[in-house]
């Protein structure tokens, strides 16, 4: 198999299309080796495992969230676009709350900036943005995690309204926030 040329954003895009297909329990290296026309062992000189693989379709999937949030928003209206903005993010994504879920943390330093930087410009401290952040992914990982199993879903229809609750528990936590260190 006479395979072309790649790099890391290629593998990634195509992991992403892979997943998509194949959900998290199908995907497979030698398969997405297979859709880039080359031999697995060459994947490796790209990423260096599965779970290095799985951070970096991770971070997109958090980069997707990122760029749909428009810029100039007070801090408290930020968190809230992106965590509807992720919501979606991860919905779009066959098996995106799993992924993420279970995906290491990019560890670049880049990634962490470009999650909290927004709210570091709004004044909030580090530590603020970080909690403040992670409890926006948190809520939106869990509601996806329940959107994306059939029967969660299913079981959670009957009783609420999904759009809405998740949007009642969004609000509900960014308006607790303290704007300011206790």
């Amino acid at each position: 198999m006479s395979g072309m040329k790649i790099d890391q954003t290629q593998i990634v895009a195509q992991a992403l299309v892979l997943l998509n297909r194949e959900g998290l329990d199908g995907f497979n290296l030698r398969a997405l080796a297979k859709l880039l026309n080359v031999q697995p062992p060459a994947l490796y000189w790209h990423v260096e495992s599965k779970a290095a693989l799985f951070a970096l379709m991770a971070a997109e999937v958090y980069g997707k969230a990122l760029v749909a949030v428009p810029e100039g928003l007070a801090w408290r209206q930020w968190l809230l676009c992106f965590g509807r903005s992720l919501r979606h993010a991860l919905l779009a994504q066959r098996d995106g709350a799993r992924l993420c879920a279970i995906a290491p943390p990019l560890r670049d330093g880049n990634h962490e900036s470009a999650l909290i930087a927004a709210l570091l410009a709004a004044g909030l401290s580090r530590n603020l943005a970080l909690t403040y952040e992670s409890s926006v992914i948190a809520l939106a990982l869990g509601w996806s995690i329940y959107e994306q199993n059939a029967a969660l879903r299913e079981y959670l229809a009957e009783m609420v309204d999904i759009e809405k609750s998740f949007e009642i528990g969004l609000q509900a936590m960014v308006a607790g926030f303290p704007a300011r260190d206790a």
